[in-house]
């Protein structure tokens, strides 16, 4: 399964010091290999940490913050 198929496109702002972070995640090559991409990574990983230590929880289809 094609992880594009099932994505949606939005834009964010960044500070210039959260920015200059992720250039440096990608010189590292840790988790991918342009600022778009590290940012992606750590957004999903983000997210689905706080749904799953109970920061966000998930009620019929509602996002509901804790």
């Amino acid at each position: 399964m094609d992880d594009k198929a099932f994505s949606q496109r939005f834009e964010t702002l960044l500070s210039p010091e959260t920015h200059h972070y992720l250039r440096e995640l990608v010189r590292r090559g840790t988790h991918g290999t342009s600022a778009p991409a590290v940012g992606r990574t750590l957004i999903e990983q983000g997210v689905r940490a706080a749904i799953r230590q109970g920061f966000i929880k998930i009620k019929d289809d509602e996002l509901t913050p804790v």
